[in-house]
């Protein structure tokens, strides 16, 4: 549900004498406005009725954050989410494809305008960065990298949950970072619900074209992934691996 219907829910329910829901995570966070609500009715001394347009959009604003806190949350736990059907992360998947549409669009020679762009998408960026388009990824503010950062041609990060890139990372192109995960089971999958784990890469990494990095790994300094390699499980520092699955080849 987007915020302004979560908030619009709750307004309802107050005016119906419900302070109180279900124990279901929609309804969690509808108890949340609910008590949002009647914090900025007793601050201001208001009734219900007499909600401003101002409140109303800081409150909408302040849920927003929630809901993207909670998501999260349960995106770092490993739980299930409702990735197909909740508007507000389609909402978000949408002005993040609407930034990558204008980025892919760019001549390559407008280094700065690409930049800004960036910096207007990703979490966190260093003052060094450099991503050949065409590039995708979800949302974008769950993606984190260092200085010296360079991804080749056609690079994707389905950042469901955080993905931590550090510095002097090296990215050939075709590389794939997925974070998200379904439920074998078909019922539950079928429903939208997915779940997804981190992923982190180390300082001075560099992985070689076509490389896939699966949900919850972690590549620690100065590897080398071989290309082509499928990565299911961490790699420790100082080594060169590959293949699939990804294993050490030896110590560098």
């Amino acid at each position: 549900m987007r915020p302004e219907d979560i908030l619009n829910n709750a307004i309802e329910s107050i005016k119906s004498g419900i302070d109180k829901v279900d124990n279901t995570y929609e309804s969690h966070i509808r108890e949340k406005a609910i008590k949002e609500v009647n914090k900025k009715i007793e601050e201001k001394g208001l009734n219900i009725e007499q909600i401003q347009n101002d409140d109303y959009e800081a409150m909408i604003s302040d849920l927003s954050k929630d809901i993207k806190a909670d998501y999260a949350k349960k995106a770092a736990q490993g739980l299930l989410y409702d990735a197909n059907y909740d508007r507000n992360l389609i909402e978000e998947r949408l002005f993040c494809k609407g930034i990558l549409y204008e980025y892919n669009r760019l001549h390559p020679s407008l280094l700065e305008e690409r930049e800004k762009l960036l910096k207007k998408l990703l979490g966190k960026t260093g003052k060094n960065l450099l991503i050949e388009q065409p590039f995708l990824c979800d949302y974008g503010y769950n993606i984190e990298i260092g200085e010296n950062f360079y991804t080749n041609h056609n690079v994707v990060i389905l950042d469901c949950a955080k993905v931590t890139f550090g510095d002097n990372v090296f990215v050939a192109p075709n590389c794939g970072f997925y974070t998200a995960g379904h439920p074998l089971d078909a019922e539950t999958r079928n429903k939208g619900l997915e779940n997804a784990k981190p992923i982190t890469i180390g300082n001075n990494v560099w992985l070689g074209a076509g490389c896939s990095v699966l949900p919850g790994v972690t590549i620690g300094d100065n590897a080398v992934i071989g290309a082509g390699s499928v990565v299911t499980k961490d790699i420790p520092a100082h080594v060169l691996a590959f293949g699939n699955p990804c294993k050490v080849v030896k110590e560098i």
